[in-house]
């Protein structure tokens, strides 16, 4: 599967994405500071995708792959997840990028796709986007999204 717009690009995760992955986040550990998982080793991406593979199997979640589209590169990840058919809900987020796309297009298009997804493909009534309370980059961009802020 794959959804395209103008300058992102998202595929489904796969085991072949692991050590390119892993690449973006050794040399830039800031931007793991607020996803719960430890990413420390090769290992440790393996682990990360294996876990979002079988979440994909289960049909909880659905692991997306972030490629510019300007340079073809991998720059990232993000997910739809926690995929409640009954209650037609889901969780939007675990999303992370190599510096070098940060506060561009990139974010914003993700968001884009992957909320036209949930309500037009899934039939979603609901979809929730997650982030760290202390990740202020994340709400900022979450808010430009028009997003309602719920506190809990």
């Amino acid at each position: 599967m794959e959804i395209i717009h103008e300058r992102a690009k998202l595929r489904l995760m796969d085991n072949t994405d692991v050590e390119t992955l892993f690449s973006i986040v050794e040399g830039n550990r800031d931007i793991w500071a607020y996803l719960i998982s430890k990413m420390d080793s090769v290992q440790d991406m393996q682990q990360y995708v294996q876990k979002a593979i079988k979440g994909y199997g289960r049909g909880t979640q659905i692991p997306f792959i972030v490629v510019d589209q300007q340079s073809n590169k991998i720059v990232g990840s993000t997910r739809l997840y926690n995929i409640s058919v009954e209650d037609k809900t889901v969780e939007l987020g675990q999303t992370w990028y190599h510096p070098s796309v940060q506060r561009t297009s990139i974010n914003t298009e993700c968001k884009y796709m992957l909320l036209q997804y949930a309500f037009e493909k899934l039939h979603m009534l609901r979809v929730q986007i997650k982030t760290d309370a202390r990740n202020e980059k994340a709400q900022r961009a979450i808010e430009r999204l028009g997003a309602v802020k719920e506190i809990i």
